[in-house]
């Protein structure tokens, strides 16, 4: 078997892009799934990061932000209630 090597800025973009876009599969069984998923992309990506020493920390999406005209110090600074920590996105 070859080996292959890919780069870890590709894995941080993938990442970010699935932390963003996963649609909720709602099943009867399993109701949380796609938190479930993020949850997982999470374990991996900080995983790969520490291992090859890039992690650079990250930071929660817009949508988990209160919105403006809710009590905050400064738009985009507060987190909303009942943020969802895995909708995130990791810097490079």
């Amino acid at each position: 078997m070859s080996r292959k090597t890919i780069a870890v800025a590709a894995i941080i973009r993938t990442a970010n892009d699935s932390l963003a876009h996963i649609v909720e599969e709602p099943y009867e069984e399993a109701p949380d799934i796609g938190v479930a998923r993020r949850w997982g992309i999470i374990g991996m990506v900080e995983s790969v990061l520490f291992a090859t020493d890039n992690y650079r920390g990250y930071g929660y999406l817009a949508s988990e932000f209160a919105a403006e005209g809710e009590p905050t110090a400064r738009p985009g600074t507060v987190l909303r209630e009942g943020y969802d920590e895995t909708r995130r996105r990791y810097f490079a």
